[in-house]
């Protein structure tokens, strides 16, 4: 692929990212503000930080290419998994606040590894490029999604998941 088709794909794919970021920011609110385990709570607290800190860098990213504050287009991929996990988490009958926390545990897990694909993706396309400023600032966003769901890796062997057997 030439750099110039590569790099339309590049930033195509930063404005997607920054879609995706802002609608998992607003659902990770949502789900932290549901969430009845403490330790559940604290690590979507951690999240919408992380997806905030993500977001900002994406945005700057964008903004040093001039390609606009990243409001085009849609990520339509994250507007399903933010309707599956309305679905499952809000609007299922769920018998009781441990299996809630067992449904937000499952659909956040499936929001993080968008997260992780994005920013790995988009970190090796900015080496091929060139931009290595760009590669370590998407690489840093990747390290940071992967803490996010070590945090959920966590509560799927702890006590969160006691309560929901």
């Amino acid at each position: 692929m030439a750099d110039n088709s590569l790099k339309a794909v590049y930033l195509s794919q930063l404005q997607t990212m920054a879609s995706a970021d802002r609608q998992s920011l607003e659902l990770t609110r949502q789900l932290r503000d549901r969430a009845s385990d403490d330790a559940l709570r604290e690590a979507l607290e951690n999240g919408t930080c992380g997806i905030e800190e993500g977001l900002e860098k994406v945005l700057s990213v964008l903004e040093k290419h001039g390609s606009g504050d990243g409001n085009a287009p849609v990520s339509e991929a994250m507007a399903g998994l933010v309707a599956d996990t309305k679905a499952r988490v809000f609007d299922a009958d769920l018998p009781d606040d441990a299996g809630r926390d067992a449904a937000i545990i499952a659909q956040y897990m499936h929001v993080t590894y968008y997260g992780l694909a994005g920013y790995k993706t988009l970190s090796e396309f900015a080496k091929r490029l060139g931009l290595s400023d760009d590669a370590d600032t998407l690489q840093t966003c990747y390290e940071n999604a992967q803490d996010g769901q070590s945090d959920m890796h966590d509560l799927l062997s702890g006590k969160a998941l006691e309560k929901a057997a």
